[in-house]
């Protein structure tokens, strides 16, 4: 099973800050979980 991950590179620097994903970094970076089909939606979205 391939698991697809997305974030910025603020986010990204949060998560380094705080040793990785915890409650406290994914309520203030606001990540949310999405099926696969939406996660490449959103990325052709996002590359037009």
């Amino acid at each position: 099973m391939m698991i697809f991950k997305a974030w910025c590179n603020e986010c990204e620097k949060i998560g380094q800050e705080n040793n990785g994903w915890n409650d406290e970094t994914m309520e203030f970076t606001k990540i949310k979980l999405v099926c696969e089909d939406f996660y490449f939606e959103l990325k052709q979205f996002n590359q037009k």
